[in-house]
């Protein structure tokens, strides 16, 4: 049983969009995105969340997060054909844990930080662009991101296991990283192109890439 208290969104609630902003969001549980709406939409703007369990379960679900401080948080989304887009956000301590997008629509990360945070059994599908974050420390496993562009990552001190991606994968920096059974079928930046990617005192015995178009999703399950 579940004795988390639940986050009232109702007074948020307004044209079937719930809007938090400039708050403080503590020791809760917040999951007001549900199959029962015929439209879903969650925006976070400037809040600060501790110790907040984000547990969204909608088939058109679309989640926006700017400028706002995740630490200890935990989020089991799951957005069928809808799409997120975040950006400059800080995570801290976070668990990302049994996620799942499958939007027709573009979703975006981008210019954030992800501190000592940990990506498990994530499935992103169709398009998806990620670029400008800082990752340190943590692990990605059991992750699948097809039809990805993946651009100016700067990751250090992690550990990828069972990582599925399909995309670009261009002009990232990765620093002190553990590869373990990960595979790239899409491009690389190429050194004579300014969009290499470094791989500074990386383990790569677990990486291996194949040059190719879109590679089918049933290829990339998990």
């Amino acid at each position: 049983m579940n004795d988390e208290k639940v986050f009232d969104l109702s007074e948020y609630l307004e044209d079937n969009t719930i809007c938090l902003e400039d708050l403080k969001i503590q020791n809760c549980r917040i999951d007001g995105l549900c199959s029962a709406w015929a439209k879903k939409e969650l925006v976070i703007t400037n809040c600060i969340f501790e110790h907040v369990t984000f547990d969204n379960h909608c088939g058109r679900g679309y989640i926006r997060m700017e400028g706002s401080e995740f630490t200890d948080c935990t989020f089991h989304d799951t957005l069928g054909s809808g799409g997120i887009e975040v950006e400059e956000c800080t995570f801290t301590k976070c668990a990302f844990e049994n996620i799942s997008i499958s939007g027709v629509g573009l979703s975006c990360i981008s210019d954030c930080r992800f501190i000592e945070c940990d990506l498990c059994n994530v499935d992103l599908k169709w398009h998806f662009a990620i670029y400008g974050l800082e990752m340190n420390g943590g692990k990605i496993e059991n992750t699948s991101i097809a039809t990805c562009s993946i651009t100016e990552i700067k990751m250090s001190h992690m550990r990828l296991e069972h990582v599925r991606l399909c995309g670009g994968l261009k002009q990232n920096r990765m620093e002190a990283v553990v590869f373990r059974d990960v595979f790239l079928e899409g491009s690389m930046g190429e050194e004579r192109s300014g969009k290499e990617n470094q791989f500074i005192n990386c383990d790569m015995d677990g990486f291996s890439f194949q040059e190719g178009g879109e590679l089918g999703f049933e290829s990339l399950a998990i």
